[in-house]
């Protein structure tokens, strides 16, 4: 038996085969040869038919593409050439590799062999362009096809499809029509997969006809792609019409329309569907149900249904074990109970996982960050790098990372995490820029932000977003809006969260005007509908300025329920203005949304208190003792020689405290002589004078502040970050002290940063 193929002459033979072997050498870092196959060449001196047998088996038991490849190649130095059969496993293994370098040069290599016009061949070719998202060349291969039958045109509408490529679909679809060809089951699935956003529902419905025209609209597998494909599109209604029709439901189609109710944001929905499914004797959930209910529940952010969802985890029966020998479903559950704020079982379920992955870890950390507990997240990623055989952190790892980083405001760390970025090979990464610009600036370093920025080369409406944001924090709105025109000027398309950014930015510099115009243009320039955020930040930016009424009318007029958070800023705004009557009101919308609220609560006595009605302090106190709720301690952080120093109001626990103790008596007797006079009206208790003024002489910030006059150099800046607004006594007091001591102080409060020079601040006294 010859062991070439009879397309090719022994002599060509040899040149193709060193080729092929050059070819993958090169690639080496790609497809490194198997060391089972190195071993005293083991297959050496098979002929073609052992050959073909040998890579048939491998492929059909699932072997990883680099062992196809690597078994390829031993075929090739044992002078045996390929046939139209074994091709396309070899075309199938490069497609997995994703590299169009390597397809392309295959391409070549099927050519010289003379199988280019093989219907076969020709097809797995186009499959293999398809997914290195190369649809010019798969179209290529079509045209050159001397016979096209339906599975190379569906081929080509699969790969279209599964590149998002709509229109390209359809318009093969419609030249494999003019050919008189006949659509399939896989195609008409093919097509209706095409189908994925609100803009495509008159195409869903077309296809949706066509499978009842070419009689598949009874068909199972249509029936659920139909489902699937609706809820893409945004139409629920005639998903659930479809669903119901289906006679005999599986656990294929529960989960299609679960996840469509979850992917539109329905989570209450998607776990009733859950419940429903449930109650079916016949059908069972199985995994994928799971980790698609588990995250509707952390979206929830309901405890209770999170407990019930992981109770019914717990009794399922798994192939592999239990849900811990399951990385993705336990991760899973990690990251729920994080979103649900119990991080004491998220962290109970991490530490019970067998094999944590970068993705367990990233959950944990991105858990903790979320929770605003920043030392937690970085001592788990110290943890994580500590593991044997080290885990290497991703994207999603540093950014929660970074995050966390920025919530200390410890610049000294977040220059160490920037070079760490940079060492891991991250340093380019966009979403990895912005969250380190993101970091510098709320560390107070708004000029590192700012370099960064400028020596991106490659910015991103990311990026952009990331820099409008920093500036606005740190009070430069005008330059937040100029950064906006530039962006423009650009040719990039403005996001939700650039409109974001830019309204904070306009909130924080009390430019209200600028705020309206800028959300005006949101939908008339850009297409883009106000979400809640937008309108909280509207009602920020006219509750700041004073303008309350107007405030709650826009409230009253959003074309969606307003959440807690944005009567909380009215609230906000109510206490800031005195404005007791309409604050009253304001807490009863946020009581019907949230009862346990504690901060607004808090809010609402501090309001009574400046007002002087000490009867409805005393009432609002009672009742949040009565129901167990503990307001949040402020409490103000600042880093000395890379370590994170932690102070609270009259906090005497620190080891240096008596020395910091008596240079707050100085500085005070400083600051006294300057003119200082203690703001009293920020204490929020019905008591002498003098107890008031010894309580604001002790609050976190001046103690932070004291600690670092102590522990650094004369002329150097100090940092502090708060985790409350900073109060109008310490505001004072803070401008009096770059004054006196002729210290430049960034201070980092919830709202915004305030640098204070030479006795003035950079918000203007507007905060």
């Amino acid at each position: 038996m010859t062991k070439w193929s009879p397309y090719v002459t022994r002599g060509k033979a040899a040149k193709i085969t060193a080729v092929f072997c050059r070819l993958f050498n090169s690639k080496a870092a790609n497809c490194p040869p198997s060391s089972s196959l190195t071993k005293d060449q083991k297959h050496q001196g098979k002929n073609a038919f052992q050959w073909h047998t040998i890579i048939r088996n491998s492929a059909i038991n699932g072997s990883p593409p680099q062992e196809t490849i690597a078994l390829f190649q031993q075929m090739f130095r044992d002078g045996v050439l390929p046939n139209a059969s074994i091709l396309p496993l070899l075309l199938k293994a490069c497609a997995a590799l994703s590299d169009p370098y390597i397809g392309q040069q295959i391409h070549g290599f099927i050519a010289q062999l003379g199988f280019e016009s093989d219907t076969f061949v020709a097809t797995a070719l186009m499959d293999m362009y398809g997914k290195c998202s190369r649809l010019d060349d798969a179209q290529e291969v079509l045209d050159g096809m001397p016979r096209r039958d339906l599975v190379a045109w569906t081929t080509l509408i699969s790969a279209f499809s599964r590149n998002g490529c709509l229109a390209g679909a359809f318009a093969m679809f419609s030249r494999m029509q003019m050919e008189g060809i006949q659509a399939d089951l896989v195609t008409v699935a093919s097509l209706l997969t095409a189908c994925r956003s609100l803009d495509h529902l008159p195409q869903a419905a077309s296809v949706h006809c066509l499978s009842i025209k070419v009689g598949f609209g009874g068909d199972i597998y249509i029936k659920v792609t139909l489902v699937d494909m609706y809820s893409k599109c945004g139409n629920l209604d005639d998903a659930v019409n479809v669903f119901n029709r289906i006679d005999e439901k599986d656990v294929v189609s529960w989960n299609a329309l679960i996840a469509g109710f979850s992917r539109n944001g329905e989570l209450k929905q998607a776990l009733a569907m859950f419940e429903a499914m449930k109650s079916v004797k016949t059908v069972f959930p199985n995994r994928i149900t799971l980790l698609i209910v588990i995250p509707c529940c952390g979206n929830l952010g309901s405890c209770e249904t999170a407990k019930c969802v992981h109770g019914y985890v717990v009794k399922q029966n798994f192939s592999n074990g239990t849900y811990l020998d399951d990385v993705a479903l336990a991760t899973a559950l990690v990251d729920m109970h994080s979103k649900c704020g119990d991080l004491e079982l998220a962290h109970a379920v991490f530490n019970r996982i067998k094999r944590k992955n970068v993705v367990s870890w990233s959950a944990m950390i991105g858990g903790y960050e979320q929770a605003l507990m920043p030392e937690k997240a970085l001592q788990l990623f110290h943890e994580m790098l500590a593991v044997e055989g080290a885990i290497r952190p991703n994207e999603i790892t540093m950014m929660g990372v970074l995050s966390a980083c920025s919530q200390l405001g410890a610049s000294r760390k977040a220059k160490l995490l920037h070079g760490y970025v940079k060492e891991i090979g991250l340093g380019s990464n966009s979403q990895v820029q912005s969250a380190v610009i993101d970091m510098y600036a709320k560390c107070g370093n708004i000029e590192i932000a700012r370099e960064i920025f400028s020596e991106m080369m490659e910015k991103s409406v990311v990026s952009w977003s990331a820099m409008i944001g920093a500036e606005g924090m740190h009070g430069g709105g005008r330059r937040a809006l100029e950064l906006f025109k530039e962006m423009v000027q650009h040719g990039l398309q403005p996001n939700e969260i650039t409109f974001i950014s830019l309204l904070s930015a306009c909130s924080h510099s009390g430019l209200v005007s600028e705020g309206y115009e800028i959300f005006r243009q949101m939908e008339k320039d850009y297409g883009i509908k106000p979400a809640l955020k937008h309108y909280g930040c509207m009602v920020d930016i006219l509750g700041r300025a004073g303008r309350l009424d107007e405030a709650y009318q826009l409230i009253k007029s959003m074309p969606m329920e307003a959440d807690a958070g944005v009567w909380g800023s009215l609230l906000g705004a109510c206490r800031l203005y005195g404005n007791c009557k309409l604050g009253e009101l304001v807490e009863k919308q946020i009581l019907l949304l949230n009862p346990y609220s504690i901060g607004h609560r808090v809010l609402l006595a501090n309001m009574y208190a400046a007002a002087g009605r000490w009867d409805d302090v005393v009432r609002t106190r009672v009742y949040l003792k009565d129901q167990g709720l503990k307001k949040v301690a402020g409490c103000s952080f600042i880093e000395i020689k890379n370590k994170i120093h932690k102070f609270t109001v009259e906090d005497r626990t620190h080891p240096d405290a008596e020395k910091i103790f008596r240079q707050l008596t100085t500085l005070d007797l400083l600051l006294k002589d300057a003119g200082y006079v203690p703001n009293t009206a920020v204490v929020a208790y019905n008591i002498d004078e003098k107890l008031k003024e010894h309580i604001i002489m002790y609050h976190s910030e001046k103690l932070a502040i004291a600690f670092g006059i102590l522990n650094t150099r004369r002329g150097e800046k100090i940092r502090i970050s708060k985790n409350l607004r900073i109060c109008d006594d310490c505001h004072t007091y803070s401008k009096l002290i770059s004054k006196v001591m002729k210290r430049e102080l960034v201070i980092r409060d919830a709202y915004r940063f305030h640098h204070f020079k030479e006795g003035s601040c950079s918000c203007r006294d507007y905060w």
